[in-house]
């Protein structure tokens, strides 16, 4: 459906790594590709603690060359690996030790198996072992929407896909020594998925089903009632039929069939209403050029995500709008008078001033003389009006034009001008 794009800059990043791709191709047959490229050696070798000698690990999976690679990896950290390729063997194989008296330490058992999955595979196991007998691990690519219902069959811990040695050593020091690695690196992502904004209502708008699997399953890890469209003009009848305020933001791919984001977004803007014209509508899309961005600016869309979803940048988007909204009661009583309905914007962040000056570059420069000679912006709440361009912008280029300082515009507008600065950015 796509147009091969990724597969000459798969190439060409490999070829910076001294590598090639080569691909053999037959109809009817199928397609191997191969990918060749350099590594640097870490020179550490893989030591396996003495405390776990000898342990007895079980590895569950009905895939034999998975269930085989683990079990490898098992064997030559000097642990004692046996494999079951399915639910029924491994019951059969737990059960056999417990009558000996010789249980397993680990089972290490595959979510997704046929007749019998991971979660009813456990559910059996703990028959005869207990979890202080024998730790259960799930190994699953994602295991989010089962969870609960795992813990509630008896599973111990959770461990993801694909398996490597160091994996398995953290995993067990963890579960078994109760050790957690030590990353000196902030995990941004787990302090970001700590988040409740299960008083949030997200709708989500998307034609293509695995696109909205994935954002589905990030934004519900924030505990956000998300709601599903296939196309703009199912997404303007949701908002259009729903209550005043229903939604606090909208998330909004930009090619769809029947209406695309662009011209939904323009329809959700005309309704009328408050809260269709206040609320945070953010673009899905892989145009991440700037003149996509200017053209979604200009159709009404408050921020820009590019596909392939970026886990942080979606999150920091809701971040940034959620924890930024305030009630209408506050904004009457903070504001001495009425400023225009202005969102902070972060649009163009990733385009310049990321080295902290205030040096323009051409196209950034471009971009506010366009905006100026398309809006008319003659006048500071006339600047503040126009939306479809940051904020450095205005505190830069477009404010020296008009003559304004910085001190001038906070006075002139109530203290307005600070709201409109991204809180990462004020003390900047």
């Amino acid at each position: 459906q796509g147009t091969g794009l990724g597969m000459p800059i798969s190439r060409n990043i490999v070829r910076m790594m001294d590598g090639d791709i080569t691909v053999e191709s037959e109809i009817d047959q199928g397609s191997t590709f191969t990918v060749i490229f350099r590594m640097r050696h870490t020179g550490k070798d893989i030591v396996c603690d003495d405390v776990f000698k000898n342990l007895k690990v079980l590895i569950v999976d009905d895939d034999l060359e998975a269930c085989h690679s683990i079990c490898k990896m098992v064997t030559e950290l000097g642990m004692e690996g046996e494999c079951a390729y399915s639910g029924l063997e491994a019951i059969s194989k737990v059960q056999k030790h417990h009558a000996k008296s010789d249980d397993y330490n680990v089972c290490l058992i595959d979510l997704h198996m046929p007749k019998m999955n991971g979660i009813e595979t456990t559910r059996h196991i703990r028959q005869f072992v207990t979890p202080d007998d024998t730790h259960v691990m799930i190994v699953a690519s994602d295991w989010s929407s089962v969870e609960n219902e795992a813990r509630s069959a008896g599973v111990n811990y959770f461990i993801s896909k694909p398996l490597f040695k160091t994996k398995l050593l953290d995993k067990f020091r963890e579960t078994i020594l109760g050790e957690k690695k030590r990353d000196d690196r902030t995990d941004e992502l787990t302090e970001y998925l700590k988040k409740d904004y299960s008083d949030r209502r997200i709708l989500l708008v998307e034609d293509i089903e695995l696109n909205m699997e994935i954002a589905y399953t990030i934004l519900c890890e924030t505990m956000a009632r998300v709601e599903t469209a296939k196309n703009g003009q199912i997404a303007l009848n949701m908002v259009e039929n729903s209550e005043e305020g229903y939604y606090d933001m909208i998330l909004m791919d930009i090619q769809m069939p029947v209406m695309n984001g662009l011209d939904a977004t323009r329809a959700i803007r005309q309704l009328g209403r408050t809260d269709a014209e206040t609320v945070p509508i953010v673009a899905m899309s892989a145009n991440a050029f700037s003149e996509d961005m200017i053209k979604s600016r200009n159709a009404g869309l408050n921020d820009h995500i590019a596909k392939p979803i970026n886990l942080k940048k979606l999150l920091d988007v809701m971040e940034y709008y959620f924890e930024s909204m305030e009630s209408d009661s506050e904004k009457k009583k903070n504001r001495k008078t009425r400023l225009p309905s202005v969102v902070p914007a972060r649009y163009y962040e990733e385009l310049y001033f990321v080295d902290g000056t205030t040096t323009l570059s051409l196209e950034n420069e471009k971009a506010c003389i366009d905006v100026l000679n398309r809006n008319g912006a003659v006048g500071l709440f006339g600047l503040l009006e126009q939306t479809d361009f940051q904020i450095y912008c205005v505190s830069g280029f477009a404010l020296t034009i008009l003559g304004y300082t910085y001190g001038e515009l906070m006075e002139a507008s109530n203290g307005c001008f600070m709201n409109l600065v991204h809180p990462k950015d004020r003390q900047k």
